[in-house]
């Protein structure tokens, strides 16, 4: 019953964000980040405030209300901090990684909501330029990684506020306290941004193992392409939703 009421609440007291077009595996809803978590189903909807958790055989798809297509891999956890709605609300959108992997795709977002969307990680934050990106925030919360697929993006690390931008199979490496640098991009990257998502690996995030190696990569100071651990298949949108160009 609370649950039942819970949803009839989230229905009616808040503007739509999107909806869930894809479900495999764990996949639940914290809706408005509140209350125990409710196992989604392809076509409910999200809203700002709700938090997206998925389990260690979990994926979830979404077409957001501002045309965004996002697809969220196993072991993540994403809030909706805020988002352009179906009630006409126009402000931004935020979407924060506490955890896990995020793959987008932005390419139809008009100039004015581009300009005002900001994904977030506990490392760096991603401005687009852009239309399509992967990102990754490990479970230790000291790195971060984003890819950029199509388009542009900038990178600003927390606590420095140095920022880098990157362009199309371009990977930023970003370490707390530090300015973010462009590292190699190997084919496990790749892999992790085109191909199906598979199941989850040995690292907390399913893609890239959470203790990082030392500094001193081939470019600035992030990890040695050899030592990006990426296990599993990636998010691409192709193979489970071809309605996404990519």
């Amino acid at each position: 019953l609370a649950t039942a009421l819970t949803l009839g609440m989230s229905a009616e007291a808040f503007a739509k964000c999107g909806d869930f077009s894809f479900i495999a595996g764990d996949v639940n809803l914290q809706i408005g980040g509140v209350g125990a978590p409710v196992p989604v189903k392809v076509g409910m909807s999200v809203a700002a405030k709700d938090v997206i958790i998925t389990g260690k055989d979990g994926m979830a798809q979404l077409v957001m209300v501002d045309k965004a297509r996002l697809s969220l891999r196993f072991n993540s956890r994403l809030t909706v901090e805020k988002c352009d709605s179906d009630k006409g609300d126009a402000d931004g959108t935020i979407l924060s990684l506490f955890r896990g992997t995020l793959r987008t795709f932005t390419g139809l977002l008009s100039d004015s909501s581009r300009s005002k969307y900001q994904m977030k990680t506990r490392v760096a934050t991603v401005g687009i330029r852009g239309s399509g990106n992967l990102l990754v925030q490990p479970d230790d919360g000291t790195i971060m990684y984003n890819y950029t697929i199509e388009g542009a993006h900038v990178t600003t690390e927390n606590v420095t506020g140095r920022t880098i931008v990157s362009y199309p199979d371009q990977t930023v490496f970003a370490r707390a306290g530090q300015a973010p640098v462009i590292i190699p991009t190997t084919a496990e990257i790749r892999n992790a941004a085109f191909n199906m998502v598979g199941t989850g690996g040995t690292g907390g995030t399913g893609d890239i193992g959470d203790t990082p190696p030392p500094p001193g990569g081939d470019v600035g100071n992030g990890p040695p392409p050899s030592q990006i651990i990426f296990s599993g298949n990636g998010v691409g949108f192709s193979i489970v939703d071809n309605t996404v160009p990519i």
